[in-house]
């Protein structure tokens, strides 16, 4: 019973420190936010911590304010000062006390109902998991940024940061910090917290969304059909899936060889249903969403952004209704914050919600010239926000490849940024793309016939109809993108997986959101349809609608099992399964109190596996970790080979002649050799005895041969 207080009150204190984040900035976010019908409160949360975080980002990386904790809460007070001025100033209209508590009292159901399950499996371990605690460990231990890569040491002549999109992860350790969370403890909180901005952030935008389509029809019921909208929004984008679930109904199928359902159907079989295949079903591509991204539980990007991604779709509800050009200057700067925080923590959605804008500016501008200028500065802006992490960052990804090139093109090789590859064509049959996407097709024809092309409507095509209209168009544009033209990558077989699966992602939020609101005012808005017409709907989309929202029913289960609550530690299955391994980390995280800036050296080996476990669960770079990572983020496995082999050499060297060793030692900066499970497992020949002539063992464990070393030559 203690051991659960505890977690309940560890969760408690980092709910506190969002609400404390929230009520600072909510002068200013009413002062955004205001026109809507709830007063956008629940946007002040992502809100202040936007502004926040990538304020403390740019000071830190000025180096005028350290990632402490001292330092956080400082500036935080600094802000509460300038949004209580703000207060004194406009005199925005707050939102009423009953919607704030209303929905900070959702945002905590959420938030502890998602670490409840969580607790069932809590571990920090497979697919992308390593990854991400390691960027935020590395994090954690910096003072200023850029963090140091954990898996590319640097050495002696050349600083090594990490060359990937870590802003997510920024603010997960900023959180972390804060709240003084223990780190392991502290990713699972983040998991539940985007989770809880996740569900909240989209009921928000469903009721908003709601009250400015039906407006002015139908206004006496439109609070409780905007409810209904923004539950039934809420629940597609964060618990629904794709049609796949029609192969609960099938004897099922090989993971890699998907058959059309209707040639093997069968009674009701769960036991044939795989959760993972929703998102993988069309060979080689990728399709995730975030029901499924919340039970797996990874910190990556696309997870990371959820938040910023509701946040800027809500800036441009608001820049679509501005009538006065000289009112957009506040939204307009806003989403150029959070584009730049987009291309920093997901870089491809900074290029969805540019076309977004784009569009929305279409609505409210008639001159081309216009919407092309302030897209363009909106964007340029967002690019020199950037440049505190742009300037110590490579983007590895340049060209834009042609899916299915004709041969004259392939001869040609590339023409600007379009690049013809041979042996690059992929096609996707028409019935699985209607098995992911065919859902928010329907609901989009819905849409037309019954409000887009329907003058019957009291206001015919009205800005926020056309708000509709594109923000669909668009989406289901991204979802074909991969049909045509993909962003070159290192993967050969899989070359538009991530293409796919990048831009289809955001497709899903933005389509769910829509499709929850499209239904309520169909259904319940518009007082002409027919009943026989909203008979035929019924029977088209209940069974559709059905088969999307029973998906979370078997994704949970899977994952997390029927153990019951039993850790919100993401590293207590080590303790487990590496025993020697546990205790190394622990002893490592103690020593980074007094040791500063120094690297340690295991064994390496395929990503996604167990090897360099110690490196991502400190943060200390070693000298190579998951080789396939550092191949996509340096450009080139080039310059990953030589470091695998002088790692392998450090560890099989001969003992006789250890100068080559120590040479590597030195240049790498090394300060601790591991000897432990993954260390045995990967080099056969090891003799860890060599190692005492150049350092001493902090760690022993005579049992099973396992070392901490502490070099001599690096003191």
């Amino acid at each position: 019973m203690f051991v659960f207080i505890y977690w309940v009150t560890t969760a408690l204190f980092w709910y506190l420190i969002s609400l404390a984040i929230s009520l600072t900035f909510l002068p200013l976010n009413t002062l955004i936010f205001g026109k809507f019908k709830d007063r956008g409160y629940a946007f002040s949360k992502v809100l202040g911590l936007a502004l926040f975080g990538y304020t403390a980002f740019f000071l830190n990386s000025l180096k005028i304010m350290p990632f402490n904790q001292n330092g956080l809460f400082w500036l935080l007070a600094a802000f509460l000062g300038l949004n209580l001025f703000l207060l004194n100033i406009f005199k925005p209209k707050l939102p009423k006390l009953s919607i704030v508590l209303c929905y900070e009292l959702f945002f905590l159901l959420m938030f502890a109902g998602y670490l409840y399950l969580k607790g069932f499996e809590a571990s920090i371990h497979s697919l992308e998991k390593y990854m991400d605690f390691g960027f935020i460990q590395s994090l954690l231990n910096t003072k200023y940024m850029p963090p140091q890569d954990m898996w590319f040491a640097s050495t002696l002549k050349e600083s090594l940061s990490i060359n990937y999109y870590y802003f997510g992860h920024f603010i997960s350790a900023l959180l972390i910090r804060m709240s003084g969370t223990i780190p392991s403890i502290g990713y699972n909180l983040m998991l539940g917290h985007i989770f809880a901005f996740g569900t909240t952030l989209s009921f928000a935008l469903g009721f908003n969304l709601y009250q400015l389509l039906a407006k002015p029809q139908n206004q006496k019921n439109a609070l409780r059909l905007g409810f209904l909208s923004g539950v039934l929004s809420m629940a597609i984008m964060n618990f629904g899936g794709n049609l796949h679930t029609i192969y609960l109904f099938t004897k099922g199928y090989l993971a890699d060889n998907p058959v059309p359902f209707w040639q093997i159907w069968s009674n009701y079989n769960p036991s044939s249903y795989w959760y993972p295949n929703a998102t993988r079903f069309i060979p080689l591509t990728i399709h995730e969403f975030p029901s499924y991204s919340y039970v797996v539980s990874d910190l990556h990007g696309h997870v990371l952004d959820i938040p910023f991604v509701l946040l800027i779709l809500a800036l441009s509800i608001v820049i679509v209704q501005i009538k006065n050009w000289r009112k957009l200057l506040l939204p307009l700067g806003f989403y150029s914050l959070i584009l730049a925080i987009n291309y920093m923590t997901n870089s491809t959605d900074f290029i969805v919600y540019s076309v977004i804008l784009f569009f929305v500016l279409m609505i409210v501008f008639d001159h081309l010239t216009k919407v092309l200028a302030l897209t363009g500065i909106t964007g340029l802006t967002a690019l020199v926000l950037t440049l505190p992490f742009s300037i110590n960052f490579k983007p590895f990804a340049s060209s834009l490849g042609v899916n299915c090139a004709p041969d004259f093109l392939v001869a040609k090789g590339s023409l600007g940024p379009l690049l013809f590859e041979a042996n690059k064509c992929q096609n996707s049959p028409t019935w699985m793309l209607f098995i992911l996407w065919g859902f928010f097709w329907i609901i989009f024809l819905i849409f037309l016939k019954t409000i887009f092309f329907n003058k019957k409507r009291e206001i015919y095509r009205d800005r926020i109809t056309y708000y509709f209209f594109f923000v669909f168009t668009v989406s289901i544009l991204l979802t074909l993108f991969a049909e045509f033209f993909y962003f070159k990558d290192i993967y050969p077989a899989h070359f538009r997986a991530n293409t796919m699966f990048k831009l289809g992602y955001q497709s899903f939020i933005m389509m769910s959101i829509l499709s929850g609101v499209v239904i309520v005012y169909v259904f319940k808005g518009l007082p002409f349809i027919s009943k026989i017409f909203k008979l035929i709907l019924i029977i088209i989309l209940l069974p559709l609608l059905t088969l999307v929202l029973i998906y979370y029913q078997y994704a949970l289960p899977s994952y997390f099992g029927k153990t019951g609550f039993q850790t919100l530690d993401g590293t207590y299955w080590i303790k487990q399964q590496y025993p020697d391994s546990y205790q190394i980390i622990q002893k490592l995280n103690q020593l980074k109190a007094t040791l500063f800036d120094f690297n340690i050296v295991e064994a390496h080996g395929d990503s996604y596996s167990d090897y360099n476990l110690i490196s991502a669960h400190t943060g200390l770079p070693t000298i190579v970790g998951w080789p396939v990572h550092e191949w996509l983020w340096r450009g080139s496995y080039d310059v990953v080979r030589p470091r695998a082999a002088e790692v392998q050499l450090i560890y099989e060297g001969d003992e006789k002649d250890l100068l080559p060793i120590t040479k590597i030692l030195k240049k790498y900066k090394i300060k601790f050799i591991i000897v432990a499970e993954m260390e045995k497992r990967k080099y056969p020949i090891l003799n860890s005895q060599k190692f005492y002539k150049i350092a001493q063992p902090i760690y022993i464990n005579k049992k099973t041969n396992s070392y901490l070393f502490k070099l001599k030559i690096n003191d």
